[in-house]
């Protein structure tokens, strides 16, 4: 597989929306509404720290740990409905740090996210665990155009420039 593009799931957004409002700087606009031309400063300062390989790998096997335990409630039920794998990253650590506000659980899973990118890059197991949850995606089937046959058994596409009747 070739490189990988970070993508973070917009449920996980949503929910960290009050953490990122707080810590990223925010954007002036000038004539041109798409494109900023300056910041304002952020309203807190973002400290986040990379946990040690062997607290991480510890920590992944107990968000698998977790998910597999409690499957029985996500999938065992009549009316069976779906936890994406995002959503129970947040249920795990709701639970995990059950005792903290919620300012304090959303910096942890932000925390969290910044260790699973700088190790994605280095631990297969990192990666395997960020492309099963949906935070990497592999560029070559999202970024390259999908082309089926080989160029040698097709013809390039035909523009129709108006000269030329499609009924005949």
């Amino acid at each position: 597989m070739g490189k990988f593009v970070w993508s973070t799931p917009t449920f996980l957004l949503i929910y960290l929306a009050n953490t990122i409002e707080a810590k990223a700087p925010k954007p002036v606009y000038g004539a041109n509404p798409n494109k900023p031309v300056d910041f304002v400063p952020n309203t807190e300062d973002l400290n986040l720290k990379i946990l040690q390989w062997v607290k991480f790998k510890q920590l992944l096997f107990d968000i698998y740990d977790h998910r597999i335990e409690h499957a029985w409630e996500i999938n065992g039920a009549i009316n069976n409905t779906y936890v994406a794998l995002e959503e129970h990253l947040i249920l795990f650590f709701l639970e995990k740090h059950r005792d903290k506000p919620r300012a304090q659980i959303e910096m942890q899973i932000v925390e969290f996210l910044a260790t699973l990118k700088y190790y994605s890059d280095y631990w297969k197991r990192a990666r395997s665990f960020a492309v099963l949850y949906g935070f990497m995606k592999g560029d070559d089937a999202f970024l390259v155009t999908r082309r089926s046959g080989g160029s040698d058994t097709r013809f390039p596409p035909r523009l129709n420039d108006g000269t030329v009747s499609e009924l005949s």
